[in-house]
């Protein structure tokens, strides 16, 4: 794996990517809002049937994390921008 940790932008109106996270030993993969995530819906499809985040925007506490943990040493997880959403971005951080 060549990123344990970074953070991902969103600089598109509209669409859907998937972001694939896979290593040779399982691991848990930690999300933070960075900027305006609220507007992406984000949700884990590595078992195909989707788990949809709860917003990682939290007023009250930013530096709160959401994760996940992977399966079979993989990890889905799908973004999708419903409307218009110029600029967003979340922060990842993998741990083992």
């Amino acid at each position: 794996m060549t990123c344990k940790n970074g953070t991902i932008y969103w600089n598109y109106p509209t669409g859907t990517i998937d972001l694939h996270f896979k290593d040779d030993r399982a691991f848990t993969a930690c999300f933070r809002d960075e900027l305006g995530v609220a507007v992406l819906e984000l949700s884990d499809i590595t078992t195909g049937a989707p788990k949809v985040f709860p917003s990682l925007f939290h007023g009250d506490d930013p530096d709160k994390d959401y994760c996940v943990t992977s399966v079979n040493n993989n990890l889905i997880i799908k973004m999708h921008a419903p409307f218009h959403a110029y600029v967003a971005a979340f922060s990842y951080q993998l741990r083992f």
